[in-house]
Parts: structure tokens; sequence; C-alpha cells
């Protein structure tokens, strides 16, 4: 009979040890585990400011150098030859550097009136230069662009290109007029640099990054 209560006890405490080991102030419930909240770092361009950088103007008789409200058009970026531009929040920074295809950019104007979905602001990288930013993954990268005229543009595409490839493109030889959104979800985890840019001049609204 010692014996058997003995064997009961035990049993008993190991029951009451697991049901204790479970229990969280829940009533016994197990937590769910922890989700991380995610961070979008934005870009839109409008609060660019140009005044401590330097230019120069390009081949190109039409160059303008910055004017009262920042607006520079057919220019080389001066000292080091680039921007370091910071998310919103802070935590990214957007470099802006004269390209190895062209070296100019078209247009850099904060003061760009925004066009649905692409708010205030843009820059018009030249020829195939790109704009990158440099950080680990994964991320998703988006880019709002559309073309830098009144009409569509047919012959070039809008790009993301990571490592060399190009991992996102646009409708091919279309830029249209109403801004559009590229994407490309990046699930590795190496640091890299994401370029946004096309082939040809395309009007860049809005950059962001998830991450």
């Amino acid at each position: 009979m010692k014996k058997f209560i003995s064997v009961l006890c035990a049993v008993t405490l190991v029951c009451c040890g697991l049901f204790l080991s479970c229990d969280n102030g829940n009533g016994g419930e197990p937590e769910a585990p922890a989700v991380s909240a995610s961070t979008t770092y934005t870009w839109s361009f409008s609060d660019l400011d140009l005044s401590s950088y330097s230019f120069t103007s390009s081949n190109d008789s039409s160059a303008t150098l910055p004017d009262a409200d920042g607006i520079v058009s057919k220019v080389l970026i001066g000292g080091d030859g680039s921007i370091s531009y910071d998310s919103t929040p802070a935590g990214l920074k957007l470099i802006l550097s004269n390209g190895e295809t062209g070296g100019s950019y078209n247009k850099i104007n904060p003061a760009q009136s925004g066009k649905a979905p692409g708010s205030d602001g843009a820059i018009e990288p030249s020829k195939a230069d790109m704009v990158y930013c440099e950080l680990a993954g994964p991320f998703t990268a988006k880019m709002i662009y559309g073309a830098n005229s009144n009409t569509d543009k047919t012959d070039r595409t809008a790009q993301i290109v990571i490592g060399g490839e190009v991992v996102a493109s646009g409708t091919e030889n279309l830029v249209p007029v109403t801004p559009v959104e590229l994407a490309y979800k990046y699930t590795g985890t190496d640091t890299v640099k994401v370029f946004f840019g096309g082939t040809n001049i395309i009007r860049i609204y809005d950059i962001s990054i998830e991450k």
C-alpha cells in the first residue's frame, strides 16, 4: 500500500510540473511566437536638399545649375561625385552618383509636382545610370516611376538591378505618363546594392524599401 501511494505521489508531481510549465498566465494557453515588425524606408525627393552640393554642367547647352527651387538639369555632381540621401525614417541611405553610362542627371527636381500614385519631387538619372541603396536582406524594394515628358516613352524600360542582374522590369519599351510601381522581393541575407532606374531616362517619383 505504501509503495502504491509513493508511486501515485510521484506521478502527481510530474503531471503538476508539466502543467505549470505550460501555464503562461493565460489559462495555460501557449504563447504565440513573436512577430518582428517591419519598417518601410522611403525617399520622395521633395525634401532632398542640394544646397551643400556642387554641380557642373554636362556637355549640353540646356544645362542649368540650382535655381531658387533647387532644381538642376543636365549636370554632373561635383566633389566626390555623389549625394547621400537619408531615408524617412532615418536608417538607410540612397546614393545618387555620376554613373558610368552618361554620368549626368537629366534632372533632379525637389519641386516636381506629384502625379498619383507618385508624390511630389522626382529625379531623372540620365541614360542607363541608376541610383542605389546598400543593405542586407531580406527586403522588398519598390519604385514609382513614369515618363519624363507629357507622352508615353516607347523606347525604354524601367528596371531594378541587384548584383549586375536585372531582377525586375517594367513593361518592355514602355514608360507611361501615369506613374506605375515596380517591386522586387529579395529573400537572401547578403548585403547587396539595389539599383533603381531604366535603360534610358525615366522619372523616379518615389523609392521605398520594406525591411
